[in-house]
């Protein structure tokens, strides 16, 4: 397995996760996407937000919870 490079706007993604294929497997996107949403290229949705959250084995249906994880990531243009 490949080790990506780490995403620091996202740090409890980085514990949880060990590259972008785990990731993406989750969501059931490609690598390329999960690679531009973590380097700001645009935005997981809501549906993916709360897939990966319950996958983490958190409340998917807790804002709290949602904001902790995702945060504030400014998209880039």
């Amino acid at each position: 397995m490949k080790i990506y490079k780490t995403f620091p706007a996202f740090p409890e993604l980085h514990r949880h996760y060990k590259s972008y294929e785990d990731l993406a497997e989750v969501i059931n996107r490609s690598k390329s996407y999960v690679n531009n949403r973590l380097n700001g290229r645009g935005a997981f949705s809501d549906r993916e937000k709360r897939m990966i959250v319950s996958d983490m084995g958190l409340d998917p249906n807790d804002p709290e919870v949602i904001g902790e994880i995702f945060g504030n990531v400014p998209e880039v243009a």
